[in-house]
């Protein structure tokens, strides 16, 4: 559970811009889950996305495909 973002920002470690999915937890800020680079909106329908992209480990510099299944929910349901 979080803050979903995707933004395009310059990647140091590439040595170009990148659109990043990043989830932050909604208490503490911190990423919830390793930021998915080269982040591309596969699918939209029903309440849910489909996003793609890779994480970069910073210790090994290994790439890992992953895709997150995001279900939205609305925050301010009891306003």
């Amino acid at each position: 559970m979080g803050y979903l973002t995707l933004t395009e920002q310059y990647d140091q470690d590439f040595r170009r811009s990148m659109t990043y999915a990043v989830l932050r937890d909604i208490k503490v800020g911190a990423d919830v889950l390793p930021r998915l680079r080269d982040a591309v909106v596969r699918w939209i329908g029903d309440g849910c996305m489909t996003i793609s992209g890779f994480e970069l480990d910073n210790t090994t510099k290994e790439c890992t495909v992953q895709s997150w299944y995001v279900q939205v929910v609305n925050d301010d349901a009891d306003s």
